[in-house]
């Protein structure tokens, strides 16, 4: 996914970010390897365009899957509060 399509996705979901931010993100991410990004080249109306593209790791869908896990475990009924004496609900 192109990193216009993916900041229009984001967008779509509430998240917002500057270009700087959002690719100073993306940079991290790719340093952590939870997504592997490239340039792509191509010419569009007679003008050279250079995109970058990004995908997603298997150790970011890992990372992914994990967070996902945190947050719904965080989210579910009774978390964190205290049990009943006899471990009774």
């Amino acid at each position: 996914m192109s990193g216009r399509e993916l900041r229009a996705a984001l967008k779509m979901e509430g998240i917002r970010r500057s270009g700087p931010g959002f690719y100073q993100l993306m940079a991290r991410l790719e340093d952590a390897k939870w997504v592997e990004g490239w340039h792509n080249e191509f010419e569009l109306y007679g003008q050279p365009v250079r995109e970058r593209r990004y995908k997603i790791t298997a150790t970011g869908r890992k990372a992914r899957a994990a967070a996902l896990q945190f947050y719904e475990k965080m989210a579910s009924p009774g978390f964190g509060l205290p049990q009943p004496e006899g471990g009774h609900a």
